[in-house]
This record gives C-alpha cells, structure tokens and sequence, in this order.
C-alpha cells in the first residue's frame, strides 16, 4: 500500500476510501458440538454474509491450534466444552487480536463474558436477529480498528527539517519517531519489534509486512522474513556464519539466501 501525503487528505475520503475496500470479516467456530458447528455456519452463510467462516475446531485445544494458523478477526466461541471451557481457553492465548461472540445454551455465564470484554453472547437455539445483530456490532467493531489503523499510518508528519516521522501505537501511548532513528523491524506474528538509535525498542501490535508497505520508500528493505531494516544504518556485512548484517547499534540481523547477493551489490 501506497502511503499517500496526509496534507491531501481528507476524512471524508479516508473513511469513504476504507469503507469500498473493507473486506469479509475472516472467523472461525469453536464448538464441541458437529450439529451446533454446522448450524451456526449455515444461518451466517444465510443472513451475515459478510462472516468468511475459515475453520471449525471441536475442543479449546483445537481452538487454539486453529488460532494461532488462521488469525481470525472473530470467533464464535461456545462455553461448555470437555477438558476446557471457553473462558479457560481465552486466559490461554496472549494478545489477543479478535473479538469474541459467545455462543452457548446456558444464561448464567452472561456477567463473566461481559468481564472478558466479550462482543456478544448469545443463547441456543440461535435466533436470527440476535446473530445478524451481533454480526453487525462486529463489522462496526472490526472496521473502527482497521480505520485507525489507516488513519495512523497516513498521519506522517514532516517536520521543518524535512525529516519524515510515523506514529507508533504502543500499549501505553501513540507515540510520533522519526524514521531516521528506525534501526531495524523484527516481527512476531501480528506484532512488531521496533528497534531505534537511544537503544530502545517498542512493541507494536501490527504485522511486519504492513510496516514494510510504510517504510520500503525511505530506505528500508526486508532481508529476512522477520526482519526489516534501514539500509542507512547498516555498519557492515558479515560473510562469516553464512552471512549477516550488523546494524549501528551492534545487534546482527539474518538475511535469506535470495537477499544476500542484493545486499553486496548494494553496499559495493
């Protein structure tokens, strides 16, 4: 994706840009049961077409499993389940990056699943504007985040030097760094080490590939599937140990068979 300059847009066209490009909303359903699986799967292909059911898993362990290889945006979440029950499985999974609709035959667990910051609950047998209506507070949910997400990366600022920064969402704080002081990216899944020149580093809760699309126009390259660096802080390539990179502030970065070759011929 293409970062355009932020004094030539507008909210207006952000959020209509957004809107035509908001894609299926990618879920998975977790229920010991085959029958409530299949039914559940059915009524959203019906009547929540824009719910992509990726996968199905009988137990909280397949759940998890299934998770962390697919990534979904939503999950449908049934409670009582042998060995492990949904609540249990969530406290499992670190970081969580989806919301949750709670599918279950049992009222009593309505205040719990509010605890856990649940999207909805809903009770078996399933009624039909009960789903749509959690389906669509989903959609709602679901493109906000993306929308700040688009919103943040195209608010790149320029100060009077003419040193272009980008802001980093942390845990804590949105914070504003100039891209110079970037020494290099290293990605874990949905989230993003970024290392800079005080010696600091924040984690950022987004994939490295999207911070690839940002960077890649200011001298950043990727040399490894998990690491991205700027080529401007490179201090030396290491051909001992089937060749490295060393940045400026000492740490040493791998790089892919296909990379090596590039990145001589670039520092010659």
């Amino acid at each position: 994706m293409k970062v355009l300059q932020a004094p030539k847009l507008t909210s207006h066209f952000l959020k209509t840009y957004f809107k035509a490009n908001t894609m299926a909303i990618n879920a998975i359903i977790i229920d010991d049961e085959k029958n409530n699986r299949e039914n559940l799967a059915h009524l959203l292909k019906q009547y929540c077409p824009m719910v992509s059911v990726l996968g199905e898993a009988a137990s909280a362990a397949e759940g998890v499993e299934l998770i962390s290889i697919l990534k979904p945006q939503l999950i449908f979440l049934d409670i009582e389940m042998p060995h492990q029950n949904g609540f249990d499985m969530l406290d499992t999974i670190q970081h969580n990056q989806f919301e949750v609709i709670f599918v279950t035959a049992y009222d009593h667990y309505a205040l719990k699943a509010i605890k856990v910051n649940a999207l909805d609950y809903i009770l078996k047998p399933i009624d039909i504007n009960e789903l749509k209506n959690a389906v669509n507070k989903a959609t709602l949910r679901i493109e906000n985040q993306q929308w700040h997400w688009h919103k943040e990366l195209i608010q790149n600022m320029t100060s009077n030097n003419g040193s272009t920064r980008i802001a980093l969402t942390t845990q804590d704080q949105i914070e504003m760094v100039f891209v110079k002081d970037i020494i290099r990216c290293q990605g874990e899944r949905n989230y993003t080490h970024v290392f800079l020149s005080d010696n600091t580093s924040r984690l950022i809760s987004k994939p490295l590939s999207e911070l690839e699309e940002l960077l890649t126009e200011h001298q950043f390259m990727r040399v490894h599937k998990s690491h991205l660096i700027n080529f401007n802080a490179i201090s030396a390539f290491v051909k001992n140990d089937g060749g490295y990179i060393k940045m400026i502030d000492d740490s040493s970065v791998p790089v892919s068979r296909r990379k090596k070759e590039l990145i001589i011929q670039c520092l010659k």
